[in-house]
């Protein structure tokens, strides 16, 4: 299947509620210049790259708020801002030791899925791959396991790494900012990396008390500096060694760590055009602020992930108001929410959906913005936009987004997935919002080059291309705003549940 798909539209009998001349009126108030002024500053290294463990989020938070009130920006129902905890286990000292290095907690990812007692001496072992022939007569019990290789899909492997019942794996890592994540999925009885209630973790503890190990990545000169120069000198040529040889890698070395659940305070934040006849229904405009934050002293400053997407909610939230003051007044209302704890935790859109006491049944439409100023590198022309996840709830809602962009926006392609199954399959979508059952769109350049790399900085960032799809996402949501018919949910069939990583 190519990764992009063109939009062909065959008999899709759609009548667009809107004019030519009404729409290019209603979008005439959007300011690309402003586009690129939030993106800067949303994206500085004074923003401390929008995470919550850094307290960028909160700079990020107020940055927006004092935009919308400074701008006259209504509130929804009085309120500026949802606030809500989030409760993150992690370990807030992590030091490694032993005659040859000392590698403090900067030196490692930390995942503390299964809050183990990580305090004492330890023997490590270097095994490169997890297989039986790498770990024939090789004892990993209660002890630390250095890979660098394992496949959980590889059929033809009998060992799985949740067997070796070591107390801590060291995954190597790729390269400094690329984690080897099909080791990460493996490992038995995850636990979530952040919770809305303290409660919710204790009862992840107290289910997942046989979970085996825990798990950190590490780069590979780091790790190696604990084994003497002669082992180290061994582990270049490991291919080569003889089985006891290969046995001879290990070393002792001492670990002292604390593991605490910190509480942080985070808050979405509202921005809200109320509607006329149909002013009960609400269409969604959304992207979430927060970002990666601060990686062993670099910061990942977000630029298009997510700060263009975060500048276009805030925009488009003023651009709709000048409409309304110039007699441009939409028929549903529109709700704009800058999300947090999204980018990394996942849990925002949630608390949102289950928590919040908005009335989430009222909205018939979801337009989320995510990552709008690069090019993927497997499309040719910069011109195009990806609209995502149209096809999952309403055919209706897909002809309709699909027709007002190839009507009213001619400067862009367009391209959608042609399985809904990719919907799943990438960080572009809105969970908690599909499975509340709500028509949604994710607008966006679908570029992974730089993507959660502190390479995505705002020199890298096309503004024209920004407007343009900033442009297209208020045209598709003047047209839902302001249509007769309501839609019909005729394709998709929600999960009674939410996935347990929820919790």
């Amino acid at each position: 299947m190519a990764l992009f798909s063109p939009c062909f539209l065959f008999a899709q009998n759609v009548t667009l509620s809107t004019t030519a001349s009404e729409m290019n009126s209603v979008v005439s108030y959007l300011s690309k210049d402003a586009l690129e002024e939030h993106t800067k500053v949303l994206a500085s290294d004074e923003m401390k790259g929008r995470n919550m463990l850094e307290g960028g989020h909160k700079l990020a938070a107020d940055y927006i708020k004092s935009f919308y009130n400074l701008n006259n920006i209504p509130k929804y129902n009085e309120e500026r801002t949802l606030q809500f905890p989030t409760f993150v286990p992690q370990y807030t000292k992590f030091k490694v030791y032993n005659q040859n290095a000392i590698l403090t907690k900067d030196h490692f990812d930390l995942f503390p899925f299964n809050s183990v007692d990580l305090n004492g001496d330890i023997e490590i072992l270097y095994v490169d791959k997890i297989d039986f022939k790498n770990l024939y007569r090789r004892y990993t019990r209660d002890k630390g396991v250095i890979f660098h290789h394992y496949d959980p899909f590889d059929k033809m492997n009998t060992v799985k790494i949740e067997d070796l019942d070591a107390k801590i794996l060291f995954s190597i890592k790729d390269n400094e900012h690329n984690l080897n994540r099909k080791d990460f999925r493996s490992i038995s009885k995850q636990l979530p990396i952040a919770y809305l209630r303290k409660s919710e973790y204790e009862k992840w503890i107290a289910k997942s008390d046989d979970a085996s190990s825990e798990w950190v990545g590490v780069n590979w000169n780091t790790i190696l500096s604990l084994f003497s120069e002669e082992q180290q000198e061994m582990i270049s040529r490991y291919n080569m060694l003889k089985k006891k040889e290969q046995r001879q890698l290990k070393t002792e070395i001492h670990i002292e760590s604390k593991y605490e659940v910190l509480e942080y305070e985070n808050e979405h934040i509202l921005g809200f055009i109320e509607g006329t006849d149909l002013k009960d229904e609400i269409i969604l405009v959304n992207a979430n602020y927060d970002g990666i934050g601060v990686q062993k002293g670099v910061i990942y400053n977000g630029a298009n992930a997510n700060a263009t997407a975060t500048a276009a909610v805030m925009e488009l939230a003023l651009a709709f108001q000048k409409a309304k003051e110039a007699g441009y007044s939409p028929r549903r209302s529109i709700l704009f929410v800058n999300f947090t704890v999204n980018e990394i935790f996942s849990i925002g859109e949630f608390f949102f959906c289950e928590y919040s006491g908005l009335p989430i049944d009222n909205i018939v439409a979801n337009i989320t913005f995510k990552q709008l100023g690069r090019k993927h590198k497997e499309v040719e022309d910069e011109n195009y936009c990806y609209l995502l996840g149209t096809q999952l709830h309403s055919s209706m809602y897909e002809k309709i987004i699909l027709e007002t962009a190839n009507t009213y926006e001619k400067d862009l392609k367009i391209y959608t997935k042609t399985s809904s199954s990719t919907y799943y399959d990438n960080n572009r979508v809105s969970n908690a919002l599909v499975f509340r059952n709500i028509p949604t769109t994710v607008l966006t350049d679908y570029c992974q080059e730089d993507l959660y790399a502190p390479t995505d900085d705002v020199d890298r960032v096309n503004f024209d291309l920004v407007y343009k799809r900033t442009k297209l996402g208020m045209k598709l949501i003047w047209e839902m705003a302001n249509r007769s018919d309501t839609l019909e949910k005729d394709l998709f069939v929600p999960n009674k549940h939410y996935p347990e990583h929820y919790w």
